[in-house]
């Protein structure tokens, strides 16, 4: 008996426990229900007529094409300087003189040996042509005569090799001596280049190395330093035919065209390889996305927000595309990452669209009918609507029914 009491009494306790739940989410569900729609502001904007790019950036420096670091071929201290740093040389032009005296002296005694061993060596040939000088005389005259002659020779090099002078034509960017150093061929003196023809030696990853191949001639290039906006034109000189084992990187040589008169090398700089180019498509920024695949439109017949599924197809850093059946709609660029389907809007920018201005918001306030669903796509990607989105698997552009501008 105690036990079906006791089953009875938790029975009622139950039931009165679920009328009093029932009874709390009725006057819950009620006010919810009675509650106003809030109106979210938001700023709008249609599709933008513009040209869109890839591009791929990294960073490098700027190396003269041919830049020479000049050597003595003698030892000795210098005794004259030709040049400073920035003048303009031509190749052959005298950078330099080195203390040429102990050169001159052996070019001296050589000359003299020289002159002595001829004379030796022209009287022999004589008495060998008329049959007195024996062969063997003549060959040792000979002999004497071409090493006398190859000794005078090299002091004569070695005495004009004092006289340093430009390898190439260009300018003089280093000075690592001064006068009065001794210096030897094994230390560096200048550095001469020349600056009419400018590098950039980019390291691509690996990963670029077939496109890169394959596109060659369809990438351009654009050259910009990080203290002013002018782009330099440049062009592909070379691609590396190697990766570098260590850091998988490959290189990618750049000429500069004309017209860059205040680019030195050394300077770092930012390299701008546009690998693709659309001219005159509509365009939104990049922000309209929520995540990678929603966008939200304002519906100007019901002022609600509207969403659709869009996947972009080609972008650059700041927009992406998209189809000319959408370039009258009212995306939101503003706003729309808290708002749901066929939420209230109002327009904070009417000055740019004057249509959706507040008296004509408050006489759609009442409306709760949406328009008809919307169909579009983008480069043969095919889009549909269901439940207000757009579903990226059904019609293309041109059938799209689109809201009143």
């Amino acid at each position: 008996m105690e036990n079906k009491k006791r089953i009875v009494k938790i029975g009622v306790i139950a039931a009165v426990l679920v009328i009093i739940l029932l009874v709390l989410f009725r006057l819950l569900y009620s006010k919810t229900a009675q509650a106003p729609e809030s109106t979210v502001p938001v700023v709008v904007t249609k599709g933008i007529l513009s040209d869109l790019q890839k591009d791929y950036k990294i960073n490098a420096y700027i190396e003269p094409k041919n830049m020479v670091q000049v050597h003595s071929k003698v030892s000795g201290n210098i005794t004259t300087f030709r040049v400073d740093i920035g003048d303009k040389v031509e190749a052959g032009d005298e950078l330099l003189l080195i203390n040429d005296a102990p050169y001159r002296l052996q070019f001296e005694q050589a000359s003299a040996a020289y002159d002595g061993i001829g004379k030796i060596y022209e009287r022999v040939r004589r008495s060998y042509n008329q049959g007195v000088a024996t062969q063997q005389e003549y060959d040792e005259a000979r002999t004497r005569y071409e090493a006398t002659k190859s000794q005078y020779e090299l002091a004569k090099l070695q005495m004009d090799y004092a006289r340093v002078e430009s390898p190439i034509d260009g300018t003089v960017l280093q000075k690592y001596v001064s006068t009065g150093q001794l210096v030897s061929p094994d230390v560096g003196l200048l550095v001469v280049a020349d600056l009419s023809e400018l590098v950039v030696r980019a390291k691509l990853p690996e990963d670029n190395f077939f496109r890169f191949n394959k596109d060659r001639d369809k990438i351009t290039v654009k050259i910009k330093h990080p203290a002013e906006d002018t782009l330099y034109a440049a062009h592909i000189e070379r691609i590396g035919e190697m990766v570098e084992p260590q850091s998988k990187n490959f290189e990618v040589v750049c000429n500069l065209d004309e017209g860059y008169d205040f680019l030195r090398p050394g300077m770092f700089v930012n390299v701008i390889f546009v690998l693709e180019r659309k001219e005159d498509v509509y365009s939104l920024p990049i922000r309209t996305l929520v995540g990678d695949d929603v966008l939200w439109y304002v519906n100007p017949d019901t002022m609600r927000a509207e969403r659709m599924i869009f996947q972009p197809v080609f972008s650059d850093d700041d927009s992406f595309e998209i189809p000319n059946g959408y370039k009258d709609y009212y995306f939101i660029v503003e706003g729309q990452n808290f708002i749901y389907d066929g939420q209230p809007v109002s327009v904070k920018n009417t000055g740019d669209y004057p249509e959706l201005d507040g008296e004509r918001q408050s006489s759609a306030a009442a409306k709760t009918e949406k328009p008809a669903a919307a169909n579009a796509g983008t480069d043969g990607a095919a889009a549909g609507e269901a439940d207000g989105a757009v579903d990226t698997d059904s019609a293309q552009p041109d059938a799209a029914e689109e809201p009143a501008a």
